[in-house]
């Protein structure tokens, strides 16, 4: 991070390791400190050997797949208490029944859309790299419709109905 102003990112094909490795060598506060990651927080490290980490505003987005079922254990440890759970955003699609297999290829056309959006938010770049100001990038208005309408429907359903304060939290 410190070499890096555009942040460094962390993905994880199994999240729910993830979260059991949090202090898993000390009693640190490594939870605590993706917290305050999370909020753009100065990082500061202090070690004995070597020199100081001082990053001013630091980025680390994480990516990864989880199963649902495993979703209800990572309210534990405090996370659903202290807001961690809160600063995730988890998607999946609706119960869908797998497809038979064809022989079909994506259309060349939906690759090389996929293909410009990529390269497009790869080259937003920094006006000032030291800076690192972020870049706000938004929904297109069908994708902002379609958050807004499953916000409202299905989430705020899940969050009115559950009494398990963890699961609201995720929810």
């Amino acid at each position: 991070l410190q070499y890096n102003p555009a942040g460094i990112g962390l993905y994880m094909d199994e999240l729910a390791v993830w979260f059991k490795s949090f202090n898993r060598y000390n009693k640190g506060a490594e939870q605590e400190q993706m917290l305050s990651l999370w909020s753009l927080s100065p990082l500061v490290v202090n070690r004995k050997s070597g020199e100081p980490v001082n990053v001013h505003r630091p980025f680390v987005p994480v990516g990864g797949t989880i199963q649902p079922a495993v979703i209800e254990g990572i309210g534990k440890e405090g996370r659903s208490e202290n807001g961690f759970t809160d600063r995730l955003l988890f998607a999946w699609p609706e119960d869908q029944e797998k497809p038979l297999r064809t022989n079909a290829e994506m259309p060349e056309s939906l690759a090389q859309q996929y293909a410009e959006g990529i390269t497009a938010l790869l080259n937003i770049g920094f006006e000032d790299p030291q800076a690192h100001t972020p870049h706000l990038v938004r929904f297109a208005t069908e994708a902002g419709e379609r958050f807004l309408r499953y916000s409202n429907e299905t989430i705020k359903d899940s969050c009115d109905n559950t009494k398990d304060s963890r699961l609201k939290s995720l929810y």
